[in-house]
């Protein structure tokens, strides 16, 4: 009997312990609420606050200083003259130092002994003796196609000369500026590569100068004399400031940009050849009528092509169709006949379905 009981009594532990796990482990009810749905929280603007956007743009720059040269060997070589000594003053057109090959056997008629200067020497005396030729010819016989003869070997002439004129700027480093050597790197012996930097010359009025390049939209919206932000690190706490300077009015043909320069307002607060970013800040203003601004995530565009935005009509989202005009960054021009009062959704909008309830925060 007492068995029996004790069988009982562990039959009833199991149950109750297997009911208070069922008990613990139950799915939790959701909190009753207003119809059981949490309306979506979403940010608002007014059309009439949208006519105009104020946008930030930002390009890669490269700071350079007016009025310092930094001299680089224009070919390889050996520098066979460099007789500037550090703090020397040199005028424009200066010689600074000469680039040969000394190895070479026959010296050119300008002292070189580089072959490619000799050959150059060559074709300039042989065009020369072409053109003298076709001259005579010309003189003696007055016909059309000895004119068009000479007319040619003048034009050869003119080509050798200019290769060879070339040809010695590389190897003959003038000073581009007046000012004062700051900087020399290469003595009388030193072989060099094309690149090499020779010589610093700075005329004691550098003015730094920041370089980027901007599309043919951003052309439009920044304008000449306006303030910028450099910023010399991604995290720069302090950016410096600066002032649009001009903005080019031709395209480089290859990028098919525009090159922006900005003077920097504190010279000493960047160094020449570094990197930095550039931001301008600009307004953009609607290109029609009944045209707008939205950050471009309140906008939806679907896989068709077509877009759309949501609206707030008596707390109930209303998807409504727009054109994209264009967009900025950011930013997108839409187009939709609105009014000006009219509620647009511009926070949580990827969140929110046509007839859905929202408030705003």
């Amino acid at each position: 009997m007492k068995s029996k009981n004790s069988l009982i009594i562990g039959i009833a532990i199991v149950v109750i312990i297997a009911g208070t796990v069922a008990y613990l482990r139950r799915p939790t009810e959701p909190a009753a609420t207003n119809g059981g749905v949490h309306p979506v929280q979403v940010g608002i603007r007014q059309v009439s606050e949208s006519r105009s956007a104020q946008v930030s743009l930002s390009f890669p720059g490269t700071v350079t200083a007016e009025g310092v040269a930094n001299v680089s060997a224009g070919s390889d070589g050996t520098v066979v003259s460099s007789n500037i000594r550090l703090g020397q003053k040199v005028g424009i057109g200066t010689v600074l130092a000469r680039i040969d090959d000394p190895s070479g056997s026959i010296a050119s008629d300008s002292g070189f002994r580089n072959a490619d200067i000799r050959n150059a020497e060559l074709s300039v005396e042989r065009a020369k003796l072409s053109y003298t030729e076709s001259k005579r010819a010309d003189g003696n016989t007055s016909t059309h196609a000895s004119e068009l003869s000479k007319d040619l070997a003048k034009k050869n002439l003119e080509s050798a000369q200019a290769t060879l004129t070339a040809l010695l700027d590389r190897h003959i480093i003038k000073s581009p500026i007046a000012g004062t050597v700051t900087s020399r790197d290469v003595a009388t012996g030193d072989s060099v590569k094309t690149g090499d930097p020779l010589y610093v010359i700075e005329n004691g009025s550098a003015t730094m100068t920041v370089t980027f390049y901007v599309s043919e939209s951003e052309r439009a919206l920044i304008v000449p004399g306006s303030t910028i932000r450099i910023m010399r690190t991604p995290n720069d706490s302090q950016p410096v400031s600066g002032t649009l300077k001009r903005v080019s009015s031709a395209a480089d043909p290859a990028s098919r940009r525009f090159l922006a320069e900005a003077t920097v307002t504190d010279r000493n607060s960047v160094l020449p050849g570094t990197s930095v970013s550039v931001f301008a800040d600009a307004t953009l203003n609607p290109s029609g009528s009944g045209h707008f601004f939205l950050p471009l995530s309140a906008v939806a565009i679907e896989s068709s092509g077509t877009s759309s935005i949501f609206t707030i009509q008596e707390g109930i989202a209303k998807r409504i169709p727009v054109d994209v005009v264009r967009i900025e960054g950011e930013t997108a021009e839409v187009s939709a006949d609105l009014q000006d009062d009219t509620r647009i959704i511009i926070e949580n909008a990827k969140r929110v379905k046509d007839g859905e309830a929202v408030a705003s925060k």
